[in-house]
């Protein structure tokens, strides 16, 4: 994983009237690349098309991190909400997955919950299975709360390659301990 790259975010969303006409923009920038993506309603509110900005640079952000991870090799496999995560964990053969990248805020169910629910299954590799959170709660009472809901490691968001790597590595080698 020696060729991961920082993905920097721009995002904003406004609309004349709140409510009213808005729209909302987002610009990824990665390994010298500029992606842009936009849309807007009829009628919406600020808080809306901010938020809306925010989500669409997400889904872009998890297909980049997806392209990084499996040109260093990962294989992987990506859900859209916490309760996708644990449905494909359930569903899978034991030992399918090596570690599984939790983000904590999700919709349906968070990664907290998604996480207690994966440890509290039973098979062996449920409580085995490094689980890292990844997110934007960068507190150590929110480091805390992911490693009492039974997460491994904790990383916040804006997330670096070196750090993603060293501490996959550093989990898949304490969980063939375990």
């Amino acid at each position: 994983m020696e060729n991961l790259k920082k993905v920097t975010i721009y995002t904003d969303g406004a609309c004349s009237g709140n409510p009213g006409p808005g729209g909302y923009g987002a610009i990824l920038i990665y390994n010298g690349k500029e992606k842009e993506i936009s849309g807007g309603e009829k009628n919406t509110t600020n808080n809306k098309m901010e938020m809306m900005a925010v989500i669409k640079a997400l889904e872009v952000l998890k297909e980049i991190a997806e392209f990084m991870l499996t040109e260093n090799g990962a294989k992987v496999e990506t859900v859209n909400n916490g309760l996708e995560a644990v449905q494909h964990f359930e569903a899978s053969e034991p030992g399918t997955y090596d570690v599984i990248l939790m983000d904590v805020m999700m919709p349906v169910m968070d990664g907290l919950t998604a996480t207690k629910t994966i440890r509290s299954l039973e098979r062996q590799d449920a409580k085995t299975i490094p689980i890292i959170a990844m997110t934007a709660n960068a507190f150590r009472e929110d480091a805390e709360k992911c490693m009492e809901a039974g997460m491994n490691a904790h990383l916040a968001k804006p997330l670096d390659d070196k750090t993603i790597k060293q501490t996959i590595c550093e989990e898949l080698g304490s969980s063939r301990d375990r």
